[in-house]
């Protein structure tokens, strides 16, 4: 207790062992942690224990958000290896194979394995495994201390990996590949008429060439290369290029990119572009880190992403408690300004409570939407008419969708059609159909993809709605 730093080695080092593949050295490693007993765990410094990652602890962790080693680059590094890198370095070949070796042999140099290797410290076999710890750790302690910190560093990181793996990972230690430095960061790329696929190839790569500041940026740098060919290894990264990039404060690309896909689907705007759910996806994981870390960059970061245009994509892609959760933040933030500076904010207090309105009658909460409504009288006539909807008051929601001041929006005639056929007027609901069977676009393919599914339902008296719109007479 008097030393509580070599308390923290010692069982570090012990977590290192408890998954060897030698039974032996598991049995020993529990000896000596049993031998330990129980220990404060305020004498254990946390960090250092950050820096264990056994091959059975880093197979549990979660690969698909930033809780995956989101403090500790060591551990996620060894995951990019273990997980990916050796995964494709037995299935790519060519040009693909040398990037993936110079990522690789990025990743180890920052493990300190390019260091040991140097040193001849790294062993090949498990028998060379054994030998190698012999001949460090036997005769005398002074014959350790011959190897730097960095490649002592390298040694212990490359016993975490499989042996099996030893041959592949020798084969990336000497690549003479070298990447050419990106001297100009990126601009903001998304358009929505382009294929989500084509965008997540181009996002991730760039997004790593932003990571210019951030520790292990060689790391990440490198992999930009695989991240065009790889979705799972652009999966993986992007989490840990996001806080990089943030805590760099680098990361003025993923400002435009995040604002620019969440512009095409907020206001007026209808392109439902499969982008949107991973930029909100990146949104919601960062706030969970800055909640525990609370740097400054995270929060400069944060406040340049507006909460309404988060809320009304929300709201569009049908994440309905999202969009209340940053619609509430967006009212408590005007009120709060207001305050502060006794200047009424230039703030749409109406269009902020019709989002929440049209939200919580998406949730199946009418309660909340009907005290809106009374509330605030202007709330306008769509969102009430979705509201009366919902509830199945169909001839009061036909009133409204039929309301000469009813703005002309796919919305409005979809509504219209539905409360017609509900009501029990099919005639005039065909009507309502055939305006809209020969429009092109992608606003009318939603509208005209709606009313297909309701007229399925319908049954007989569909039908003539369906041979109508797709132009066919059986």
């Amino acid at each position: 207790q008097s030393e509580p730093k070599s308390v923290t080695s010692i069982i570090a080092f012990m977590f290192t062992l408890i998954t060897h593949p030698e039974y032996r050295i598991r049995m020993l490693a529990a000896d000596v942690l049993g031998a330990l007993g129980a220990i404060d765990p305020i004498l254990v410094s946390s960090q250092t224990l950050l820096d264990i990652d056994s091959p059975s602890m880093s197979g549990s962790m979660s690969t698909s958000g930033l809780s995956l080693a989101a403090d500790d680059f060591s551990s996620f590094t060894h995951t990019l290896i273990k997980d990916h890198y050796l995964r494709l370095l037995k299935t790519c070949s060519g040009k693909a194979l040398l990037q993936v070796k110079y990522a690789a042999q990025q990743a180890l140099e920052f493990l300190g394995c390019v260091h040991a290797y140097k040193e001849n410290a790294l062993p090949q076999t498990i028998g060379g495994a054994l030998s190698t710890v012999q001949s460090h750790s036997s005769k005398n302690v002074s014959a350790s201390a011959k190897l730097s910190a960095a490649a002592t560093r390298g040694v212990h990181a490359w016993k975490r990996f499989e042996t099996s793996a030893y041959p592949l990972l020798h084969s990336c230690l000497n690549v003479k590949l070298e990447a050419r430095a990106v001297n100009n960061l990126p601009t903001k790329i998304f358009n929505p008429s382009m294929p989500y696929e084509e965008w997540f190839n181009l996002f991730v790569p760039s997004l790593l060439v932003s990571c210019q500041a951030a520790e292990g940026a060689s790391v990440l740098q490198s992999a930009r290369f695989i991240a065009k060919f790889d979705p799972e290894l652009a999966t993986f990264v992007m989490p840990r290029a996001v806080i990089c990039a943030v805590e760099g404060d680098t990361f003025d690309f993923l400002v435009a990119e995040i604002n620019s896909v969440l512009d095409s689907v907020s206001g007026a705007n209808q392109v439902h572009h499969p982008a949107v759910q991973i930029v909100l996806k990146i949104i919601e994981d960062f706030q969970s880190y800055w909640e525990r870390h609370r740097s400054a960059q995270g929060s400069k970061f944060l406040e340049k992403i507006k909460h309404k245009v988060i809320a009304e994509a929300s709201l569009q892609i049908g994440s309905f408690a999202r969009a209340i959760l940053y619609g509430e933040l967006l009212l408590n933030s005007a009120v709060i300004m207001s305050k502060r500076t006794r200047v009424q904010q230039d703030f749409n207090k109406s269009k902020v409570f019709s989002l929440l309105h049209q939200a919580y009658i998406g949730m199946g909460d009418y309660d909340d939407a009907r005290a809106i409504s009374a509330a605030m009288p202007d709330i306008p006539l769509l969102s009430k008419a979705s509201e009366l909807e919902a509830l199945g008051e169909w001839s009061s929601a036909l009133s409204l969708y039929s309301h000469p001041s009813m703005p002309q929006r796919p919305q409005r005639t979809s509504g219209l059609f539905r409360t017609l056929c509900n009501v029990g007027s099919p005639e005039a609901a065909t009507a309502v159909a055939s305006e809209f069977s020969s429009h092109d676009g992608e606003e009318t393919a939603d509208l005209r993809s709606c009313i297909l599914e309701y007229a399925w339902k319908m049954g007989t008296p569909g039908l003539k709605i369906i041979h109508g719109m797709l132009g066919k007479p059986h």
